[in-house]
């Protein structure tokens, strides 16, 4: 699913520019895309229809949000961060599905319950000790049954009581040491897409030092 925030920032660029028709094409490619993942990793047609329709929701807002820039011409920061984000909302109950099927209890979790920030767009900072509360309050009693919660890499955060913001690019890792902070966890690992470890060997198990994952 790599590059998916990318498409997003192009479709909105897409629709700000008046290409509505460019920007549709790009969220319908990334329908396709998920639809095709879904069908790959669920075999169960109820669990199927239900993560799709959850995917659908997501879509529809991508689609409204283009569809009002276009009108407007107009891309701010405030709808620039609720585009970007979707990707990640998308990947989330694909990759609970994906653990679930390996018969692993496992819950998709919006970031929205969890990370509180300030009111900046595009790289908002977390407020911890409302991050902390959240966090703990509705990861803890997972966690005590076992659950793997899923979140959507916390792309995506609620700022208080207002709207949505994002911790800019790169913010999956910084959110992972967020929601490790939040949860007074004893370490954070972060698993990410290049060759080797940090030592420079191979990623654990991988028997080869070509195509691995770097662990950090």
């Amino acid at each position: 699913m790599s590059g998916v925030t990318n498409r997003l920032i192009e479709a909105a660029r897409k629709a700000q520019a008046g290409d509505t028709g460019e920007a549709a094409a790009i969220v319908e490619a990334l329908r396709q895309q998920h639809e095709a993942a879904l069908t790959s990793l669920v075999q169960r047609a109820d669990e199927r229809a239900a993560i799709r329709l959850q995917l659908e929701e997501v879509l529809a807002e991508g689609r409204r949000l283009c569809e009002g820039t276009s009108l407007l011409r107009e891309l701010t920061p405030r709808t620039l961060d609720a585009i970007s984000s979707l990707g990640e909302r998308l990947s989330a109950p694909l990759l609970a599905a994906a653990v679930r099927e390996l018969g692993l209890p496992s819950e998709a979790i919006e970031a929205t319950e969890l990370i509180v920030t300030d009111a900046f767009h595009g790289g908002a900072e977390p407020q911890m000790e409302l991050t902390r509360a959240k966090s703990q309050a509705r990861l803890r009693p997972l966690l005590r049954k076992r659950h793997r919660p899923h979140r959507d890499r916390l792309y995506r955060a609620q700022l208080r009581k207002v709207n949505w913001t994002t911790l800019g690019r790169g913010g999956s890792d910084y959110s992972a040491t967020i929601l490790g902070a939040a949860m007074e966890a004893d370490e954070v690992i972060i698993w990410t897409d290049v060759d080797r470890r940090a030592d420079g060997g191979p990623a654990p198990g991988s028997g080869s030092p070509h195509n691995s994952p770097f662990a950090t």
